[in-house]
Formats: structure tokens, C-alpha cells, sequence
């Protein structure tokens, strides 16, 4: 069973990795959607922007009102505000997940998304880090198909530019 550092770091890694990704976009890739049915480039940064947050809200609380109150607040937020949101996601999740001891952790049941209940650990492993590393996955899929050049597996897997070759 993953632990509460567990889940914090693994939130906070993946974050990390979208807020590199983001970096390597401009404002003309914002609008690009693999087919007309699916989310814009624009639309899951917005999502990676509260999923996060809001679902831990929503898993401590019952409640899918922050989630709503945090759509709304990034709806067409500008490229350049994403990574301050995505840090800002981090601070929240580590102020959520504060009150539980790694015992209390441990042991805490939800009730998950499904109507299921689960330990917390489970609900947010299962919930949002996969979540997490799902979407990261689209969205450098989706910046590479909308022309961004250079992506690498290391800006997926690792958040950083692959290193030079030697010659």
C-alpha cells in the first residue's frame, strides 16, 4: 500500500513533468484536438490544473464543489498561468493530505468516485497518480502531433530535455 510521501511525491513528479511539457508549448498549440470529439490541448491543461485538488476534495469531503468553483477559474486561462496553477496544485494536495499521520493515512477509508470504498491510499494511487501519468502520456502525444518539435521520451518520462550527444 502506498504511503502518504508516496502518493505526495508521485503527485508532485508528475506534476512536475506537465509543467515541463507545458513549457514547450505556444499559444497557437493551445487550440489543437486529435479529432473534433476530444479535449483541446487548452481544455486538459485546464483539467490537469484542478484534477488533482479537486478530486481530493471530493474523496475527503463528498462534495464536487471545489472541483466546479476551480473549473471555472481556469477556464481559458493563458499558457503562461499553467505552471503557477500546476505548483499551486502541489501546495494544495500537501495541504489536504496534512492532517493524516503516515498511521492515520494508513488507515483512512473514502468512499471513491465508483461509490466504492477504499483505503484513501488506494483511491488516490488508483485516482490520480495513474490519472496523472495517463493524461501527462496525452498530453505530449497530443503537443508532438500539433507540431511541437523535439519531444523526446525524456521530457515525458523524466521532465527534462534529452542530453547532448557527444561527437
Amino acid at each position: 500500500m502506498p504511503t502518504k510521501s508516496d502518493i505526495t511525491s508521485s503527485i508532485a513528479k508528475e506534476l512536475r513533468i506537465i509543467t515541463h511539457l507545458t513549457g514547450k508549448l505556444q499559444a497557437a498549440h493551445l487550440s489543437y484536438r486529435f479529432t473534433p470529439g476530444q479535449r483541446s490541448i487548452q481544455e486538459l491543461l485546464e483539467y490537469l490544473a484542478i484534477t488533482s485538488e479537486g478530486a481530493i476534495s471530493a474523496l475527503l469531503t463528498g462534495s464536487w464543489s471545489v472541483w466546479e468553483k476551480r473549473a471555472e477559474e481556469v477556464k481559458g486561462l493563458e499558457l503562461a498561468r499553467f505552471p503557477a496553477a500546476f505548483t499551486a496544485q502541489q501546495q494544495v494536495v500537501e495541504h489536504l493530505l496534512a492532517p493524516f499521520s503516515e498511521d492515520q493515512f494508513a488507515v483512512k477509508r473514502v468512499i471513491n468516485h465508483q461509490g466504492k470504498e477504499v483505503a484513501l491510499s488506494d483511491a488516490l494511487f488508483e485516482g490520480i497518480v495513474k490519472q496523472l501519468v495517463g493524461y501527462k502520456t496525452q498530453l505530449f502525444l497530443q503537443a508532438k502531433a500539433a507540431g511541437v518539435a523535439g519531444l523526446v521520451s525524456a521530457n515525458l518520462w523524466r521532465g527534462e530535455d534529452a542530453a547532448a550527444k557527444a561527437l
